[in-house]
């Protein structure tokens, strides 16, 4: 009891609804499943031979790309651009902290303070793209390679090694967690009184496919989604 009406004091200081709550335990839950599986696909002692075999190629890529980043790392601590903008960030931080000592602008600064606001988070992002842009082609693909080899790696557990119940087990937790999320998430919709994205594309007139169409799928997995709106794509609109 004592321990409902501490929770119930949270949710109002912290104004989070008990759908909110509901729906950051399961996301909570979700990513928990995930590092559990992150973790068994990174095991030396993984079962599958060619799993193995991939995740050797996967460790190699990643030594590669580490040391291409740290080389284009190396050259924008020296690049006399680069370094131009993160002198001139430094100034703006400086001028903006005297504008406003106590959180407060003077109204007559105020419009130069917005100014140099916006010029600030166009250098903060030009200083992170500068990086990216001097990378090669090369780099950028192995970057890509990288991390679409990882997501492949961590579905082949989840979806292809059913037959090891240690890996069938984290793939049936990661599903009960995902649905879990689905549903606490409709049920926030709910409550907000939004129709969801399942429930709008369920309205619409469906697409009718000519049987036997090679025609391909037209995304991928679509994990940004909500679990049902993927299931209802799958289902009924060739995605």
């Amino acid at each position: 009891m004592l321990l409902a009406i501490a929770f119930s004091g949270y949710l109002a200081a912290a104004d989070i609804t008990p759908q909110e709550a509901a729906l950051a335990a399961a996301a909570t839950k979700v990513q928990s499943a995930q590092k559990a599986i992150e973790a068994y696909a990174s095991a030396p002692s993984c079962p599958d031979a060619a799993f193995t075999a991939q995740q050797a190629k996967l460790t190699e890529m990643s030594t590669k790309l580490a040391a291409l980043d740290a080389e284009v790392q190396a050259w924008a601590a020296k690049d006399p651009g680069v370094l131009a903008m993160q002198n001139e960030l430094k100034n703006i931080n400086e001028r903006r902290a005297a504008m406003s000592p106590n959180g407060t602008v003077k109204p007559e600064n105020q419009a130069e303070f917005r100014a140099i606001g916006d010029r600030m988070y166009w250098l903060l992002g030009a200083i992170r793209q500068a990086p990216t842009d001097h990378a090669t082609p090369a780099h950028r693909r192995l970057r890509h390679d990288v991390e679409s080899l990882g997501q492949v790696l961590i579905y082949t557990v989840r979806n292809k090694l059913d037959q090891v119940p240690e890996a069938k087990a984290l793939a049936d937790a990661y599903r009960a967690a995902e649905a879990e999320q689905a549903a606490a998430q409709t049920a926030l919709y709910r409550a907000q009184g939004v129709v969801t994205s399942t429930e709008w594309l369920k309205s619409q007139p469906k697409p009718s496919f000519r049987a036997g169409t090679s025609l391909p799928r037209l995304t991928r997995y679509g994990w940004i989604l909500p679990l049902e709106t993927r299931i209802e794509l799958a289902e009924n609109w060739g995605y």
